[in-house]
């Protein structure tokens, strides 16, 4: 059976009640301790609540008397120390994306418009295959148009013609080859 991991570089201090635990050559970094793991002063065990920096832990109120650069223990056993931990954070972050209306729908090949119980207001939703975009307003989808994106044929072809519809851009390929003089000057050619 594997021993559980610890931390206990330092000496700590704490006030009887206090919620501030100081410590003194101690280093806690994240890997050292964490919101959720467990300090332990004597016989006396407190959740760690927060970490304001490397020095200083918040605790609930310490019922283990006042203690003044005492030894300690960092019972490394925090639910954010397991694997599964950072994949949740990264649900987190998706399902707030998701709240925050940041991901469009997508709309099928063979639909015709997004689904009406889809969407929350002021979302879009796209068909990839023909471009088309729409947002919802007033509990509706309200079709906004084609995107227009340039699409590459491929591999650039000399042998091509190459060409955009009016109102867009066209873009030149230049080339520009710089040659090093042996005094140190460059000279465009």
């Amino acid at each position: 059976m594997t021993a559980l991991a610890s931390y206990s570089t330092g000496t700590v201090s704490v006030a009887s009640g206090g919620t501030t635990v100081t410590g003194v050559g101690a280093i806690w970094s994240d890997a050292n301790a964490r919101p959720g793991d467990i300090l332990q002063i004597g016989n006396f065990q407190s959740v760690i609540t927060d970490k304001t920096d490397t020095t200083h832990l918040v605790i609930p109120p310490w019922g283990g008397g006042a203690q003044v650069g005492v030894a300690y223990k960092i019972w490394q056993v925090s639910p954010q120390r397991f694997a599964g931990a950072e994949a949740m954070a990264t649900v987190n972050k998706l399902v707030a994306a998701l709240d925050a209306r940041e991901i469009p729908i997508v709309v099928g090949d063979d639909e015709t418009e997004p689904d009406p119980s889809l969407g929350e207001e002021s979302q879009t939703a796209i068909q990839p295959t023909t471009g088309k975009v729409w947002v919802m307003t007033g509990g509706v989808w309200v079709f906004l148009g084609i995107y227009k994106a340039f699409r590459p044929r491929g591999a650039y072809d000399n042998a091509a013609t190459y060409y955009y519809p009016a109102g867009h851009f066209k873009f030149l390929r230049v080339w520009s080859v710089k040659f090093l003089h042996p005094r140190g000057r460059t000279r465009d050619c």
